[in-house]
């Protein structure tokens, strides 16, 4: 989705994708970071002549990744969704491709136009308009023997429904888009089309009276806190990088935040090493044994002789901070969990080319569950067990981790871990 606006500083039109957050100005060479106090709320200019008031509709749009733990087996793809945030037939359920085809603009403060304020929250509308992944009835043939006492024929079927235990939505682009809409003769009509907006008469659910929250998106410049000099980030970055003072900066409605940050080091220095970023988390687990690399290997029934040291030893879990598709991001986080890297680290930035970060530690941390569901050797007996399992944050470290860059894929050549170039591009659509 491409998004209309102005330069803050000079006027100039500047388009943005979604998931931009950062806006660069040709005309200026302004760069300022974009953020929020909530949600990035956009609406569609509705068509001209049209006399009737004019009201726009919330609708949640969600673009992210979806994993499910389904029976014995983890199910993921990628949803983009749009669904109403308020609660009424009246109303179309989708805004359709909309999204990929007009260019909404930023909702402004001075914008005087009526926002109604969304009733429903993502979960709630997600849940109402029965969006949850449908799961395929399997059809399991059983044995005669186990069926004689109840006079079943053997050429019979037996369906089985598969189950689902636990999902979770990670790395998604969640935001409001309001639709124009109009009344006319008791029916509410698409201030687009200028057709009803679906076949049922409005029914009087819609509080047209409250006006929402016109909040808007914030600009900041991307100067560091610390020594005053430019900050490097790409169009996505959540964390902006300072290499005068070897710093990293979080962004938020207040202003940056520093980010604690570690470089493992590779041996030899060389032109074609890139650092990619991961999330190293020190979890406190609920509902699972899992304090030590020695519970890990129990968990998850690695052949390996378990020694003595290895009880003691810390466990981290890890994933990516750059967005990758589910698959991908799902083995890159199981893997390095599963290996536990463990090498000399230093906070220096000086000298090194990095990999931006795009993903930010709370949605690394709503991972952790999955990479747990995930690394389970008996997914079957764990899975039901999923509701009473949690995992709090107890520390989150950024590290950078020292790849080759060859044509293709980036190589980790003592992890023997290789990553796709392709698949960082297509995670940079998500």
């Amino acid at each position: 989705m491409k998004i209309e606006h102005e330069c803050p500083q000079c006027g100039a039109p500047v388009v943005l994708e979604e998931t931009d957050r950062l806006l660069s100005c040709n005309f200026c060479r302004t760069k300022l970071s974009i953020q929020t106090r909530d949600f990035f709320r956009y609406y569609f200019p509705p068509a001209e002549n049209i006399k009737e008031d004019i009201f726009f509709v919330p609708y949640w749009r969600f673009r992210g990744m979806h994993f499910c733990c389904i029976t014995d087996r983890i199910k993921h793809g990628l949803l983009d969704k749009t669904i109403p945030a308020v609660e009424s037939r009246s109303l179309q359920p989708s805004l359709g491709l909309r999204p990929q085809t007009l260019k909404p603009r930023f909702v402004q403060p001075t914008d005087k136009r009526v926002f109604l304020e969304p009733r429903l929250s993502f979960k709630e509308s997600y849940i109402l308009t029965e969006q949850k992944v449908s799961f395929e009835q399997v059809p399991v043939r059983k044995d005669l023997t186990l069926f004689e006492s109840f006079d079943i024929p053997i050429t019979e079927t037996v369906i089985k429904q598969d189950v689902l235990f636990y999902e979770s939505f990670i790395a998604e682009t969640l935001s409001l888009l309001y639709a124009p809409v109009y009344m006319r003769d008791g029916i509410i009509y698409d201030a687009i089309l200028k057709e009803p907006a679906s076949d049922h008469p409005y029914d009087g659910t819609l509080d047209l009276q409250v006006a929402g929250k016109n909040l808007t998106a914030l600009f900041l410049p991307t100067i560091c806190p610390n020594c005053g000099r430019d900050m490097v980030a790409e169009r996505d970055s959540c964390i902006l990088a300072c290499p005068h003072c070897s710093s990293l900066w979080a962004t938020s409605p207040e202003g940056f935040t520093t980010t604690h940050f570690a470089v493992m080091r590779a041996a030899k220095s060389s032109a074609d090493l890139v650092y990619l970023p991961f999330w190293r988390m020190k979890m406190s687990v609920r509902g699972v044994d899992l304090k030590s690399y020695a519970d890990l290997v129990r968990f998850a029934n690695l052949p390996k002789s378990i020694r003595k040291e290895w009880e003691e030893s810390a466990l981290y879990f890890w994933a990516p901070a750059f967005k990758v598709p589910p698959p991908t991001f799902l083995m890159l986080s199981k893997q390095l969990t599963l290996l536990q890297p463990d090498k000399n680290i230093d906070d220096n930035l000086t000298g090194i080319r990095v990999y931006p970060v795009n993903l930010p530690g709370t949605e690394a941390i709503e991972s952790v569950k999955i990479t747990i569901a995930d690394m389970c050797a008996r997914k079957k007996i764990f899975f039901p067990q999923l509701d009473s399992t949690g995992a709090e944050r107890i520390e989150c470290l950024l590290v950078y981790y020292p790849f080759i860059d060859t044509k293709n894929e980036f190589i980790q050549q003592d992890l023997r871990l290789g990553i796709q170039k392709n698949a960082l591009k297509m995670g940079q659509r998500i």
